[in-house]
């Protein structure tokens, strides 16, 4: 019998609730871009369900939900600015920037190469408008993380209010065009153009 081992500390460990454990590494993937995304999306999610049934504070809560939902939008840019230019045998490699104009100029490029990505026109848009938006309010990643830029000036001192069920519906639009793209690389990349 072969004994299999694995890294574990007091912190990172299994529990005695085992429906609590969960998998990773080798014993959950492999997970790409793709899946961390959706776990940043749900996790946005979960804390706005938090806040609705007012089980945390939403003036605190919108503070991680803005952030996984940005990281969310991050991976799922990286996974398809890697994962597209396999379609055409491009090279994968790209810079590892966190600025939406960088990442949304890579990825729109090769979804405008084939109508099956948008075909009634609408979806890069309105996904290029949320990504602008976003970018708007947090351009380096860090507003939504910390309270205070590296100087100790104060972030979102000219805003006053982010109604999340707004930032929900409109993250809920950007994911499914986020998974129609993955749905049809994927079948393109099975079957053909």
């Amino acid at each position: 019998m072969t004994t299999t081992t694995y890294r574990t500390n007091d912190l990172f460990r299994p529990g005695p609730n085992p429906n609590m454990n969960a998998c990773v590494g080798e014993n959950g993937g492999p997970y790409d871009f793709f899946d961390y995304a959706w776990g940043f999306f749900d996790a946005a999610e979960a804390s706005i369900d938090a806040a609705i049934e007012r089980k945390a504070p939403l003036d605190v809560l919108v503070y991680p939900i803005v952030f996984c939902y940005r990281h969310a939008l991050e991976l799922s840019l990286k996974h398809l600015r890697k994962e597209l230019p396999r379609l055409w045998n491009e090279p994968t490699a790209y810079a590892a920037k966190h600025t939406f104009p960088v990442m949304w100029g890579e990825v729109q490029t090769f979804l405008q190469r084939s109508v099956h990505f948008d075909p009634d026109g609408s979806l890069v848009p309105m996904v290029g408008r949320v990504l602008k938006d976003v970018e708007e309010f947090d351009a380096g990643g860090t507003v939504f993380r910390y309270p205070e830029d590296t100087k100790g000036a104060l972030y979102l001192q000219d805003a006053r209010i982010i109604n999340v069920l707004v930032l929900r519906d409109a993250m809920r639009e950007v994911r499914e065009a986020f998974k129609h793209w993955d749905r049809i690389r994927s079948a393109i990349a099975e079957h053909g153009f």
